[in-house]
């Protein structure tokens, strides 16, 4: 089912009732380095890359906070 686009609807539901029912601040993404394909999924979705809160070396994290999130809808 990869490429189909199951992933990017159900981020942006996760993203939107974080934001506009649980009302977070940010919400952080954690992926392993080497999976491209998340990482493009974030970065499409509007996360920036967060070197503070790298979990180890082999992950990346990225945050996204609500008032990006807001503006790019």
């Amino acid at each position: 089912y990869q490429g189909q686009g199951y992933m990017q609807e159900a981020v942006s539901e996760v993203l939107a009732y974080g934001f506009s029912v649980i009302g977070l601040d940010g919400i952080r993404a954690l992926t392993r380095m080497e999976n491209e394909r998340s990482v493009r999924l974030l970065l499409k979705n509007g996360f920036i890359p967060h070197e503070d809160a790298k979990a180890d070396e082999n992950e990346s994290a990225y945050f996204l906070s609500r008032k990006r999130w807001a503006e790019r809808r």
